[in-house]
């Protein structure tokens, strides 16, 4: 018996298995085929969007030894290289979750700035993934880390769900 939780179980692998975001998708597939990525991504929206599961497959792409990426294949298809089926297993030593809510100390993100500035050890790009639930969260953790990073080769997505001004 599988004893995942059900939006890990379901969750897509691929850009063509993502459903209602083809804009967003569209745009990523493109960014990748041209090689044209940017250092960071944002992705707001309500909860169960798909932040996190375009985040993942995102990072699967960009780390992908396959020509074509593993990340474009149709629905149906699934053969995957050695590096998306440790990233879609969550083994990827290069594929970093960060709770921005419960890493705010000044120990947490001495740990992450410390980590972030060695290479990759497995994939070509060392990923991010910045989950928070506030706007406001986001911007003092990314202070805290823009000078140490602003140097750094890292590509970078934080994620938010809910937008809020700064005061």
């Amino acid at each position: 018996m599988d004893n995942r939780v059900l939006y890990q179980k379901w969750r897509p692998l691929t850009f063509n298995e993502i459903v209602g975001q083809k804009h967003i998708t569209q745009t990523l597939k493109n960014a990748i085929d041209k090689s044209s990525t940017s250092h960071s991504y944002l992705f707001s929206g309500p909860r169960g969007v798909g932040k996190t599961t375009t985040a993942r497959i995102l990072a699967k792409a960009l780390n992908c030894t396959t020509s074509p990426n593993c990340n474009m294949q149709e629905v149906g298809t699934r053969k995957f290289c050695e590096i998306c089926t440790s990233m879609n297993a969550g083994s990827m030593i290069d594929l970093i979750e960060i709770d921005a809510a419960s890493n705010r100390s000044i120990d947490d993100i001495r740990d992450i700035k410390e980590k972030a500035l060695f290479a990759p050890n497995i994939g070509s790009k060392k990923v991010y993934i910045i989950i928070t639930k506030l706007l406001t969260s986001t911007n003092s953790f990314l202070r805290r880390q823009y000078e140490n990073w602003k140097e750094s080769i890292l590509q970078y997505i934080k994620e938010t769900t809910k937008r809020q001004e700064d005061k």
